[in-house]
């Protein structure tokens, strides 16, 4: 990589930046190299445009102070820790935000390639303050490994989604951000990451107001927060590892399943690693449901609970769970497990409400599982046991 080259233009020409932000420099900088030594874009040097895609590494920090107007050439985007490491450094104010925005006359979104950061980035990174519009496929792309601060940020008119998290990349501090107007989901992550999550979030006024949750295991304890807006499951999650994880739901929280092409989401606990699953939705329920335009029987598989199901970490309180029971059995299924489950609605399966097999799914037995919860609608029956 060779050292970034900066052409300024003397032109009388004023950029304002999106959102209404104004630079105080009518002179813009312009960037089209690689950043390979550490260098700060400041207020003076506003308009920063850069006009192709270019990545901080060698070991460099990309700082970007207070204030800063950065905009994007069609093609252009920055990406960080690619090839080697490499950081960036975008901390606004409320009263000095930066912006990330398009370089179009006429911004529209998909007009630039977003921000990007891979295996090398450095933990320094950080996005606060900040607002990224008019991006591609993601505002913000992380990726194998990578792990990228981000708060008080404002992602909005992505023609993709807002937070792609992709092979392992994940959030962290992610706290008080807005994401709307954008093209597909506001949140793209694995599940391991959900605990990742923080409070203050707005996730509405997408296409799809949802969070995308890979399949995947889930290695470690966590809570899963009540976002405002689904969890979208689209494969099957597994709890469950040496660490013994436990993943807690949040009341009021809704998490959607999708079943597509012969392929149906699941939660599935304690399948060959303990796992746990606490799901109390005290006097807001949590609610299990299909992810479908219309709902109906069998959309997903089941939650399951299997035989190395922590006992005393497996819970489902004041629960709803509909529309499941895919694999022919039930909606919830008890493989030599013994959650507690109480004060639940389990209808609508394709097959029965909850199945038990197994030698250790004999305490609580069928009649107490009935009498402590409330059933309707399903195809077999209440609950099963062979």
């Amino acid at each position: 990589m060779t050292r970034i080259v900066r052409i300024i233009f003397l032109t009388a020409v004023f950029l304002s930046a999106g959102g209404g932000c104004t630079g105080n420099n009518s002179h813009p900088t312009y960037y089209s190299t690689d950043i390979d030594t550490s260098e700060a874009w400041s207020v003076s040097g506003n308009p920063h445009v850069v006009t192709k895609l270019i990545e901080v590494g060698n070991g460099a920090t990309l700082t970007i102070d207070p204030g800063c107007v950065v905009r994007f050439d069609a093609g252009a985007g920055i990406r960080c820790g690619d090839s080697s490491e490499g950081a960036v450094v975008a901390k606004g104010t409320s009263s000095g935000p930066i912006f990330f925005t398009s370089n179009a006359a006429a911004p529209a979104p998909g007009d630039w390639k977003g921000l990007a950061f891979s295996e090398g980035t450095l933990p320094a990174t950080e996005l606060s303050c900040c607002t990224i519009e008019y991006a591609d496929s993601q505002a913000v792309l992380t990726t194998l490994n990578s792990v990228v601060k981000v708060h008080d940020c404002t992602v909005r008119a992505s023609a993709g989604y807002g937070f792609n998290y992709d092979l392992w990349g994940r959030l962290d501090d992610f706290h008080d951000n807005t994401v709307t107007g954008c093209a597909n989901y506001p949140v793209h992550i694995a599940p391991d990451n959900i605990r990742f999550l923080g409070t203050g979030n707005v996730l509405t006024g997408n296409a799809v107001d949802g969070i995308q949750v890979d399949g995947g295991s889930v290695s470690k304890s966590g809570l899963w927060r009540d976002q405002g807006v689904p969890y979208v499951v689209t494969a099957g999650v597994d709890i469950g590892a040496s660490e013994n994880p436990v993943v807690t739901i949040e009341p009021h929280t809704t998490v959607k399943f999708l079943g597509a092409g012969g392929a149906y989401a699941y939660l599935s606990v304690g399948n060959g690693s303990p796992g746990g699953l606490v799901a109390d939705g005290g006097a807001s329920p949590i609610v299990f449901t299909s992810g479908g335009p219309t709902p109906a029987p069998g959309d997903w598989f089941n939650i399951y609970f299997m035989d190395q199901a922590i006992p005393g970490q497996c819970v489902m309180k004041n629960c709803l769970v509909e529309y499941g029971g895919r694999d022919n059995r039930g909606t919830i299924v008890c493989e030599s497990a013994n959650p507690a489950i109480t004060g639940c609605t389990i209808r609508k399966s394709m097959a029965w409400g909850i199945y038990l097999t197994g030698t250790a799914s004999l305490d609580p037995n069928p009649s107490t599982l009935e009498a402590n919860n409330t059933f309707s609608g399903n195809v077999r029956g209440n609950v099963h046991r062979p």
